[in-house]
């Protein structure tokens, strides 16, 4: 997996990742926090449907 923001780092514009707490993405191992993801959409939802 990967993610656009190193294109940004390599030019020296700052980026951050930012979503709900997991690892191994990708793998039989993957996983994610269901108290993270819940409280992720709560903010997305807020967020998006305020624009």
């Amino acid at each position: 997996g990967g993610t656009d923001a190193r294109y940004f780092s390599e030019r020296g514009i700052p980026a951050f990742l930012y979503g709900p707490k997991g690892a191994g993405l990708h793998s039989k191992d993957e996983w994610v926090s269901a108290e993270s993801l819940q409280k992720h959409y709560t903010l997305y939802r807020n967020l998006f449907g305020a624009l």
